[in-house]
């Protein structure tokens, strides 16, 4: 879905699109519903063991991932076309720039420390919800500042060299 999207946005880029604000509230509102109903649908914590796997749990599975896909495209859409509003300000609102590097560095560098964590533990447990909630937030903080330190470590510099380099090959052709 996002390949499309990127596709759709590539192909239409210099043909002006106009929506009604009647258009565009009906089509924000369509995709609120389908957000809000695939968030919050009929989803059944028996249905998650892989045994009983049937056929209608693998349609819901298909069409909530299509749904979702279709949602996020249009706000997508929207917003880079100028029909975001609120959601456009609020997504593009300058805080989340720093907070989405350092993000993406966790998402890159996560894996390392919780697998060293759970290889070091070398004894049995007794599961609980309390148990898991102290897990996950000790792991949380401990990929964040992983994150971190790969922004300030690898992002941070290369995206300044790059800078230079760049600036330099464009100083050059003038």
């Amino acid at each position: 879905m996002g390949l499309m999207m990127g596709y759709i946005l590539h192909v239409t880029k210099d043909v002006k699109i106009d929506l009604s604000p009647l258009t565009n509230l009906a089509i924000w509102s369509l995709v609120f519903l389908t957000a809000f109903s695939l968030v919050y649908g009929p989803h059944s914590i028996d249905n998650i063991n892989p045994l009983n796997d049937t056929e209608e749990q693998r349609t819901l599975e298909t069409m909530w991932k299509f749904g979702w896909g279709l949602v996020l495209s249009w706000v997508t859409f929207a917003c880079v076309r100028g029909y975001g509003g609120i959601v456009n300000d609020f997504l593009s609102w300058g805080v989340w720039a720093s907070i989405s590097k350092i993000s993406f560095m966790t998402y890159l560098f996560h894996m390392g420390p919780n697998f060293d964590f759970f290889l070091a533990m070398g004894y049995n447990v007794d599961a609980s919800m309390w148990l898991f909630t102290e897990i996950f937030v000790g792991q949380l903080f401990v990929d964040f500042f992983f994150g971190l330190l790969g922004c300030l470590i690898l992002e941070l510099p290369f995206g300044k060299v790059q800078k230079i380099l760049i600036e330099y090959v464009f100083l050059q052709k003038k």
